[in-house]
């Protein structure tokens, strides 16, 4: 139920076509473990991450994204993630 609750709040802030918006996650690297210093997350962390966002949002590689976004042609929940 949570799930559904979050894709469809998820939708209405960021819906298909002309009016949605564009989300970027950036990493600067994953680590083997966490590193406290720089906050890179850990691979077990990163890939749980990775799981949730998958769930919740529709994954497009950068170059894709923009041209879907000049074009209006995004999914809803569009996200790209970046290194």
């Amino acid at each position: 139920m949570r799930d559904s609750v979050l894709r469809a709040v998820y939708s209405t802030l960021s819906p298909a076509g002309h009016h949605a918006r564009l989300s970027t996650l950036i990493f600067h690297r994953v680590r083997g473990q966490p590193d406290p210093l720089t906050d890179d997350p850990g691979a077990a962390d990163f890939e749980q991450r990775m799981r949730w966002v998958q769930r919740h949002f529709n994954i497009l590689g950068m170059t894709d994204a923009v041209t879907r976004l000049a074009n209006g042609t995004l999914p809803a929940r569009p996200l790209s993630i970046t290194f």
